[in-house]
């Protein structure tokens, strides 16, 4: 993924270094938009192309004339007056009128009745708040029926950061040119680009060797390989991980954390907790160890990774253990996941941690950590996470939709998940899926990239088989082991 910026600075050049220039790269990316709605909407045969002023505009004009070249009913709204309109998308524009014959309309359509709009107003061009004429442009488009087509970006989407400024179209699906942006890939840009298709220009090779990419897309298919297991281990191999955390009332977060840890391979597991809650795990689990904030010293020290969170509370109770947990890993450094009350305790007070600690925290919490309000990290997800890494000295997993991991200097985006994930406990199992992968020995950056991954792609299959609604956080269970094994069984047959 790149920014906005280096796209517009280096298409130039890469274009050139493939022997293009700039209006038969406007062309090529006219012609890919037309593609994918003659392939995806093949029964759309009225269409109604938006233009803005820019090269984005250029597009749009490009796309309308190779739609009336194919015999279909195509409109034209412009928002720039055609005579102001400068350099290749003044010469887009030139060519649909001479291949259409037909004026385009200036103002907003009355009674329109057709089936596809194409948002070809503002792409990844949107430098401050949208005005008028756009603004209310893309407040039309928002009450239309008809599917839309956004071409780069919605237009009011900020490329970068991911802020709509104020409103973004909603499309039904984007066609990115040149390379990835951040935007549509995480927060509220996955919902507002719809389903996302690259398309690269012929010029992915040139502009890769230009571009620096701000953060990298991956999922499970790009996991890091784990080593296959030596054939005289024992559990003690696989790690000691410490869950500590369900304060009365909350029994469920630490069992689910627990057995996703167990499901992941950790060799042991136990979970400490209030008295009363130790005959619902052991009913639960044969598997798990079990003790309560008696046992917690002995545990610390037998323990090899702690996860310290789910559940927790935020009472008297919860800040004793929560502070003689961290003043034990201060003492011995080891791995260390911190999620749910954890984060909230610690956005109290805030301290140094190590990279060795991985902090999961959805949105509001992530606002607690960084005392700002949650629309402030959403405006931006990709600098809030880094601020959280940066100021914590740990790795930050910010959560939603296309989760960001970041250690403040190397990031990455989840392209995996669904909505079907929004229900209690979903959090509890991703982090005993991390921290039961740190147990295991893999690095704490490692162990978030492949939990998130593999906890994505779990929910994903979940919902590819049955739907998105009615998805449980235990549901996972049963995919995580074939997953996880999928990895070293790749590597172990190569």
């Amino acid at each position: 993924m790149y920014p906005a910026q280096q796209v517009r600075a280096q298409e130039q050049a890469a274009a050139e270094a493939c022997g293009l220039s700039l209006y038969q790269l406007m062309e090529l990316a006219g012609q890919a938009v037309f593609e994918h709605i003659q392939v995806t909407y093949p029964d759309k045969r009225h269409w109604l192309v938006c233009c803005g002023k820019g090269n984005n505009g250029g597009d749009g004009w490009v796309v309308a004339r190779l739609a009336h070249q194919q015999g279909l009913r195509v409109e034209v709204w412009t928002l720039c007056p055609p005579e102001q309109l400068r350099g290749d998308a003044a010469q887009a524009y030139r060519n649909y009128l001479a291949a259409s014959g037909t004026a385009p309309q200036i103002a907003a359509p009355q009674h329109w009745r057709g089936e596809l709009i194409v948002d070809a107003i503002l792409g990844n061009n949107v430098q401050g708040p949208v005005r008028e004429p756009q603004l209310s442009a893309i407040n039309w488009i928002n009450q239309q029926t008809e599917k839309v087509v956004s071409i780069d970006l919605p237009s009011g989407l900020a490329a970068d950061s991911g802020a709509t400024v104020p409103v973004a179209i909603q499309a039904d699906s984007t066609i990115t040119l040149v390379a990835h942006k951040l935007a549509p890939l995480t927060g509220a840009g996955r919902q507002l680009a719809g389903q996302i298709t690259l398309a690269s220009l012929t010029i992915q090779d040139a502009f890769a060797r230009l571009a620096a990419p701000v953060a990298q897309h991956f999922n499970w298919r790009d996991l890091p390989i784990l080593p296959a297991r030596s054939r005289h281990a024992h559990k003690g191999n696989h790690g000691h991980l410490l869950c500590v955390g369900s304060h009365r009332g909350m029994p469920g977060a630490l069992a689910l954390s627990g057995e996703a840890a167990l499901r992941s391979g950790a060799g042991l597991v136990k979970l400490d907790s209030v008295a009363e809650h130790l005959p619902i795990y052991a009913s639960r689990r044969a598997e798990w160890l079990l003790g309560t904030e008696q046992d917690l010293s002995q545990d610390l020290s037998w323990m090899s990774t702690l996860l310290l969170g789910p559940g927790l509370g935020q009472s008297d109770w919860s800040s004793k253990l929560f502070e003689q947990c961290l003043q034990f890993i201060t003492r011995n450094p080891l791995p260390l996941l911190i999620d749910a009350d954890g984060l909230n305790l610690l956005a109290d007070s805030p301290q140094t941690l190590s990279h060795d600690c991985v902090l999961t925290p959805h949105p509001k919490e992530a606002a607690r950590l960084l005392g700002c309000s949650v629309a402030q990290i959403e405006r931006d997800r990709l600098q809030a996470a880094i601020n959280i890494a940066r100021k914590y000295q740990a790795i930050c997993l910010l959560k939603g939709a296309g989760t960001i991991i970041t250690d403040g200097d190397q990031h990455f985006v989840c392209a995996g998940g669904n909505p079907g994930m929004a229900v209690a406990g979903m959090g509890d199992v991703l982090s005993g899926i991390i921290a039961g992968l740190m147990a295991q020995g893999l690095t704490a950056f490692d162990a978030a990239l492949f939990g998130c991954a593999v906890h994505a792609e779990a929910a994903d299959r979940i919902a590819r088989n049955r739907g998105e609604r009615g998805i449980l956080a235990a549901d996972l269970f049963d995919q995580l082991p074939v997953l996880i094994n999928h990895a070293v069984t790749t590597h172990t047959s190569q």
